[in-house]
């Protein structure tokens, strides 16, 4: 980023490190972890991804509705998933 100057000052090294990992976490869930969770109707996966990642919640929720676009799932799959159902 600094060498194509998107970026004035020098981007502190813990805090890079922190949007690798926290990017890192995004691909796991929606890569690996959020199409079992679809498939399944595991809310319990769900929750302790929510729990352990640190990833704000909000912004998970925004993943998974971008998600359910893109792929054409019934938006009303997640909200069932969201409360701890099943359909």
């Amino acid at each position: 980023m600094r060498n194509k100057g998107l970026t004035p000052d020098e981007i502190p090294l813990e805090l890079f490190r922190e949007v690798v990992v926290n990017i890192k976490k995004e691909a796991i869930y929606l890569h690996n972890l959020l199409p079992h969770i679809v498939a399944e109707r595991d809310a319990a996966l769900r929750e302790d991804f929510l729990n352990n990642s640190g990833l704000d919640r909000f912004y998970v929720e925004e993943l998974e509705r971008e998600f359910f676009e893109l792929n054409n799932l019934d938006m009303e799959d997640l909200h069932l998933i969201r409360k701890g159902y099943a359909s």
